[in-house]
């Protein structure tokens, strides 16, 4: 064994017993020369006061408090914002910042009220304070840390409560704004006036006759491209309540499973429904987003097998020829007839010749619209049929012309059947797969057990055929010169947001960052009436007057953070300072050199 002389000699002038210690021949001192020339020079060797405040730690206090400022701004636009409209840009800022709130808040809770309780306990360690008191303010950096604190102290303290209450702020504030404030759909409602096409309009000035073929025999070129169109159109468009141009299409009346209410209204489900035309009402007006219901009046054309011949033997055959249509020879050859006899035949080129009945209903239809900024969908939610007087316009006053034009167009799908196809006749097989069909195959319908089918796909095609004639331009663009003004409730109801403040929720947000807020004012005062340096919680404080420590007994005002940078490269240990005795050892704190490992069966004192 040697003789060592203890680093911290140089620095001390008075000499005691302690200034020299054993150590096992060729054990090397752990302090650097350098680093220890360093604390040398840095060691503080004269008295000097304490300060109230450190720059550092008043930033800090002062950040605590600024940052609450952002929560009261939500707080406020949340309170100026319950019950209004908003738009998606704010509601999305709005929600941001509450989303960030809730996350932010147990940060900076954490941190503001873990300032306070350590420098509260800084202040009732300086003016004195029971060790009770101490230990707990001290081991309340968290909400675990403070139950675990109080338990381990096994007494039961207001203190303690009071703590463990206070840090159970921390998960209620910061679920509070969450729940703040929500979005609610509300509906706001706006009279708008809506037009719809007048499909009861008189003839003598339909501009059908502008599309009219260079041949008698040719249908209108422009009505029968729009029911070319329709009848090429998926299932989806057919099945569907609007037509390919989102104009609403009319159910076929007689084909409705409901029965009539007192005032004869029949209710129309979201069922399958077979429609009176492929072709729908263009409504003007549905520009504005929300929904609306409202009121039309319209009429189409119904065909009822009245007879067929009887050298068909009940039977009509379509092989993919097509078929004719035209008026009963019996009744007259002169136009003015045609349109008042009410009476078509049609004959199908490979077998069967059919009369039917034209009738004209009238209808009036109530109409839902859901309209958004992407699309609108309009639906017949009830119907009923009406007289014929309201009308301004019965068949009778047709112009002959242009119920000939209309018989032309089924003429003309003889032509088409030479060219291969008739889509006419693909309809009247299968409406469901018009282009998929082969029409060199035999399509035989006995009568009556087609007779449901053939009425009703007839004079589909006959009503699609009607209403473009009305005006073409309508059914493509939406807009028209001839139109009625619809009837009834002519309201757009439109959801739009509106924020809703849940108050106990911001109450409790409002008490909690209102409490941080006092908190974080509670710890500046708090330091500026503490004058000892902040030692409570470092590991370095154990290094005071600790006769195992190679340190000088100097400089009692360092905190903390002070004295770990002067001693930062100082080893030291929890060890037995006593390794010596036989009997019993000590446990002490001091450096690798002055304390021993302890043993496991040894006794310490």
């Amino acid at each position: 064994m040697r003789l060592q002389r203890k680093s911290f000699q140089k620095w001390s002038t008075v000499p005691t017993d302690d200034a020299f210690e054993l150590a096992p021949l060729g054990q090397r001192t752990t302090t650097n020369s350098r680093s220890h020339a360093k604390e040398v020079s840095e060691w503080p060797m004269h008295p000097r006061k304490v300060a109230r405040y450190k720059p550092g730690s008043l930033v800090a206090d002062v950040v605590c408090l600024i940052v609450l400022v952002p929560f009261y701004v939500l707080i406020v636009a949340a309170y100026r914002a319950n019950g209004k409209f908003v738009s998606d840009a704010k509601w999305q800022a709005i929600s941001q910042g509450l989303n960030i709130s809730a996350t932010a808040f147990p940060l900076i809770f954490s941190a503001v009220i873990g300032r306070l309780v350590k420098r509260a306990t800084a202040y009732k360690l300086e003016r004195g304070g029971s060790l009770l008191t101490l230990e707990l303010l001290n081991g309340s950096t968290t909400l675990v840390n403070t139950i675990c604190t109080y338990l381990s102290l096994r007494s039961v303290h207001l203190l303690g409560l009071a703590l463990i209450l206070l840090w159970s702020i921390s998960p209620l504030g910061g679920q509070s704004p969450l729940h703040s404030i929500t979005e609610r759909q509300i509906i706001s409602s706006t009279s708008l006036p809506l037009q719809y096409l007048d499909t009861s309009r008189s003839s003598n000035d339909t501009p059908a006759s502008n599309f009219q073929g260079s041949d008698s025999t040719e249908p209108a070129n422009a009505v029968a491209l729009l029911l070319a169109t329709n009848l090429l159109a998926p299932s989806t468009i057919r099945t569907s309540s609007m037509d390919f141009w989102d104009n609403v299409k009319i159910p076929c009346y007689k084909h409705l499973s409901g029965s009539p209410d007192a005032a004869g209204w029949v209710a129309v489900s979201n069922q399958t429904l077979e429609y009176s035309s492929l072709i729908g009402i263009p409504v003007m007006g549905l520009a504005q987003t929300g929904n609306v219901s409202f009121t039309l009046k319209s009429t189409y054309f119904d065909l009822a097998l009245e007879s067929f011949s009887r050298a068909a033997e009940t039977l009509f055959v379509l092989q993919g020829s097509g078929f004719s249509v035209g008026y009963d020879a019996d009744y007259s050859t002169t136009l003015e007839a045609i349109a008042e006899s009410f009476r078509v035949w049609i004959m199908a080129n490979a077998g069967g010749l059919l009369y039917f009945t034209l009738d004209q209903i009238y209808v009036e239809s109530v109409i839902n619209c859901s309209v958004s900024s992407l699309q609108q969908a309009c639906r017949v939610t009830a119907m009923r049929k009406i007289p014929s007087s309201p009308m301004a316009f019965n068949l009778s006053q047709w112009e002959p012309n242009l119920i000939l034009s209309i018989l032309n167009y089924f003429n003309y799908t003889i032509a088409s059947s030479e060219k291969g196809f008739s889509l006419a006749e693909a309809y009247i097989r299968s409406p469901e797969v018009v282009t998929g069909i082969d029409l060199s195959q035999p399509f035989n319908c006995t009568i009556p057990s087609c007779k449901d089918q053939l009425e009703l796909r007839f004079a589909q095609l006959f009503n699609s055929y009607f209403i473009p004639t009305v005006d073409p331009v309508a059914i493509l663009q939406g807009s028209s010169q001839y139109t009625l003004p619809a009837t009834g409730n002519l309201t757009f109801f439109e959801p739009r947001p509106v924020c809703v403040v849940h108050w106990a929720w911001l109450i409790i947000f409002t008490l909690s960052i209102t409490l941080l807020a006092v908190c974080a004012l509670a710890t500046i005062i708090l330091n500026a009436l503490t004058l000892n340096p902040d030692i409570l919680g470092y590991v370095s404080t154990v290094t005071w007057h600790s006769r195992y420590m190679d340190v000088p007994d100097s400089a009692s005002s360092l905190d903390g953070p002070e004295r770990t940078r002067l001693l930062r490269d100082t080893v030291v240990r929890l060890g037995d300072s006593h390794s010596r005795d036989p009997v019993a050892g000590k446990l002490s704190v001091g450096t690798v050199n002055r304390t021993a490992l302890s043993q496991l069966g040894r006794l310490y004192r």
